[in-house]
């Protein structure tokens, strides 16, 4: 899976989206971000440098330090609509599992540069049993409102017109 971006509505910032793509496909998965995720992601993907270690920083020091390295990133189920996922780790020659959220996992593999997978049920469920999308706004009705009231891409806003 790539990130093709995060996008929101400007009015109200606690409705952003993180919106994956088949790495080879057509398939969307788009995914709810909190605001403190989107903001270390968007950095990453525009290779801004913070001064101040983020959350995220702290934890892949962390793992580091206990000689452990995140192998990929896998959204491995959804349930009531909500996603979950697992950062798979290499500790010290032991694939190691933890859960988290998926943002979470997102922003970890992006930073490592690992890949980030989604399991196959998720991506049909996700997609409404539908195998295949031809743009962001052939995406299952049940995102369609959200992705159809959303603004432009965050990162795009500071773009002169």
């Amino acid at each position: 899976m790539t990130v093709e971006g995060i996008f929101g509505d400007m009015d109200d910032l606690d409705v952003l989206i993180l919106l994956l793509k088949e790495k080879n496909g057509k398939r969307f998965l788009p995914i709810g971000i909190d605001e403190a995720a989107a903001g270390y992601i968007l950095m990453l993907m525009h290779d801004v440098k913070n001064e101040q270690p983020f959350i995220y920083d702290l934890l892949l020091r962390a793992y580091d330090e206990c000689g452990s390295g995140i192998k990929f990133v896998v959204i491995n189920r959804i349930k009531n609509m909500m996603l979950y996922a697992n950062l798979v780790l290499d500790a010290n020659g032991a694939t190691k599992t933890v859960e988290a959220r998926p943002t979470d996992v997102i922003a970890l593999a992006l930073k490592r540069g690992v890949a980030i997978y989604a399991e196959e049920e998720v991506l049909r469920e996700a997609a409404n049993k539908k195998t295949e999308h031809k743009s962001v706004t052939d995406i299952p009705d049940v995102f369609k409102d959200v992705i159809n009231n959303l603004g432009p891409q965050i990162d795009e806003l500071d773009k002169p017109k």
